[in-house]
C-alpha cells in the first residue's frame, strides 16, 4: 500500500515537472516570438522613415548603428556606396547550420523535422525572418526593401495542408524596374506581383520608384506582422501584406497589357534608358545588315564598336560587341520582316541588358536607336533617373 502511494506521488511529481517544463518552453516561444514581432515593428518603421533620393547618408548611418547586431554589408560600406542589409530570425530558423559529408563536398543546411515543427507551432512558434536592405550612392540614399517570410502550418493536421506553405512578401524601393516580371505600360513607376510553387510558397512582391506616389508606397509597406505571433496561423499573402496583393491581382485583371519592363515596343526611350542596364554610343561595322524580328538566321548580324559608354561601363573590357542580335530597332522602324540596313561608319545609340562578357551575342530586350541629339538627351534623361547606375 505504501509503495504504490510513493509510486502514485512519484507519478504526479513527474507529470507537474513535465508541466512545469512545457510551459516554460512555451512561454519562451511565446516572448521570444514577441520579441521578433516587435524588432520587425520597428525595423519597418525605420524603412518607412528612408526617403528614396532625399534621406542622406547621415540618415543611413543612425540606421546601420542602430541594427549593427543585426547588419551585414559585403566589400566596403562607404558614403560613395554602400549596400546594408538587416536580417532578423526567430530562434528556430536562427539555428546554426548543420555541415554533413557527401562525396568530396559538404553540404550545410539546417534541418527541421515536421515532427518538431508540429510541436514548435503547437506551442505558438512560427518560424519566420524579416529582412531589410538600403542602397547608398554618393551620399544618397537610393534603395530599399522589406520582406517578411513565415513558414506556416495548420495547428491541427488536415488533408489539405500537410507540408508547411512558405508565406513571402517583399517590397522595393530601387530605381529602374529592370528584372520585375511584369509592368503596365501606362504605369511604369511600379508592379505587384503574386506567384506560386508546387503549394509550397505563396509571393507577393511589389517594387517601386522613386516617383511612385507616396500613398501607394505606404500602402505597399503595410504590412500586418501579427502574422508573426497569431495563434491562428496568416494562410495567404493578402493577410501579411493586403496593399500588395490588391495591386497585383488588379494589375492580373490586365494581363493582356503586362509586358516585361524593357520591352522596345511598349515604353518611350526614357524610360528604357532608365530600365535596360547598359547604354552606349557606337558605330556600325561591316556586316550591317539586320531586321526588326530575327527569323532567318542565314542573314548576318551586324557588329558595333563602342564609342562612348552611357550608362554602367558599357565598353566593359573589349570595345568591340561582334554579332549583335538585336532583338528589335526602337524606331524608326522598317516593315515587320524587312532587313534594316545600317551602313558601317554609322553612329547609334546601344540599349541592352545582358553583358557581354557573359555571352558572345545580346539578343534580350536590346535596341538599337538613332544617333540624334533629341534621343542621346532622352537616353540621358533615363539614365539620371536611375540613381544606382553609373553613368559616363
Amino acid at each position: 500500500m505504501i509503495s504504490r502511494l510513493r509510486w502514485r506521488k512519484m507519478v504526479r511529481g513527474c507529470g507537474v515537472v513535465v508541466l512545469v517544463i512545457v510551459a516554460a518552453i512555451a512561454a519562451f516561444v511565446q516572448i521570444q516570438q514577441r520579441i521578433l514581432r516587435w524588432r520587425a515593428e520597428r525595423l519597418l518603421a525605420d524603412i518607412r522613415e528612408i526617403q528614396m533620393g532625399k534621406s542622406t547618408w547621415v540618415d543611413a548611418q543612425r540606421m546601420m548603428n542602430r541594427w549593427g547586431k543585426w547588419g551585414f554589408f559585403e566589400n566596403t560600406c562607404t558614403s560613395a556606396h554602400c549596400d546594408y542589409q538587416i536580417a532578423i530570425e526567430d530562434p528556430l530558423r536562427a539555428m546554426p547550420a548543420i555541415s554533413f559529408p557527401s562525396g568530396t563536398e559538404r553540404i550545410a543546411y539546417r534541418q527541421i523535422d515536421p515532427g518538431f515543427h508540429w510541436v514548435y507551432r503547437f506551442l505558438g512558434g512560427h518560424i519566420a525572418a524579416v529582412y531589410a536592405r538600403i542602397q547608398v550612392k554618393n551620399g544618397i540614399v537610393w534603395g530599399k526593401s522589406f520582406e517578411t517570410d513565415i513558414m506556416t502550418l495548420p495547428l491541427i493536421p488536415n488533408s489539405k495542408t500537410v507540408y508547411s506553405v512558405v508565406l513571402d512578401a517583399e517590397v522595393e524601393g530601387a530605381t529602374n524596374m529592370g528584372k520585375f516580371p511584369r509592368i503596365l505600360p501606362q504605369m511604369p513607376e511600379y508592379g505587384a506581383y503574386l506567384g506560386s510553387k508546387d503549394d509550397c510558397c505563396r509571393v507577393a512582391l511589389a517594387k517601386f520608384t522613386p516617383r511612385t506616389d507616396a500613398r501607394l508606397v505606404d500602402s505597399f509597406l503595410n504590412f500586418d506582422l501579427s502574422c508573426l505571433t497569431r495563434w491562428i496561423e496568416c494562410e495567404a499573402t493578402e493577410e501579411l501584406a493586403p496593399a500588395v496583393t490588391k495591386t497585383a491581382t488588379e494589375m492580373e485583371n490586365h494581363r493582356e497589357q503586362l509586358v516585361s519592363p524593357g520591352n522596345v515596343d511598349a515604353f518611350p526611350l526614357e524610360i528604357l534608358a532608365r530600365d535596360l542596364n547598359y547604354a552606349a554610343i557606337a558605330e556600325a561595322i561591316g556586316p550591317a545588315s539586320l531586321k526588326v524580328h530575327i527569323a532567318d538566321k542565314d542573314r548576318s548580324q551586324p557588329s558595333f564598336r563602342i564609342l562612348q559608354s552611357l550608362k554602367n561601363h558599357a565598353a566593359f573590357q573589349s570595345p568591340i560587341l561582334h554579332d549583335l542580335q538585336i532583338q528589335q530597332i526602337w524606331n524608326p522602324r522598317p516593315p515587320d520582316g524587312e532587313p534594316h540596313i545600317v551602313p558601317p561608319g554609322t553612329k547609334v545609340i546601344l540599349l541592352f541588358e545582358a553583358s557581354p562578357d557573359d555571352t558572345d551575342t545580346i539578343s534580350l530586350s536590346s535596341a538599337v536607336v538613332p544617333f540624334t541629339p533629341n534621343n542621346l538627351a532622352a537616353v540621358r534623361r533615363g539614365i539620371a533617373r536611375d540613381g544606382l547606375a553609373d553613368a559616363q
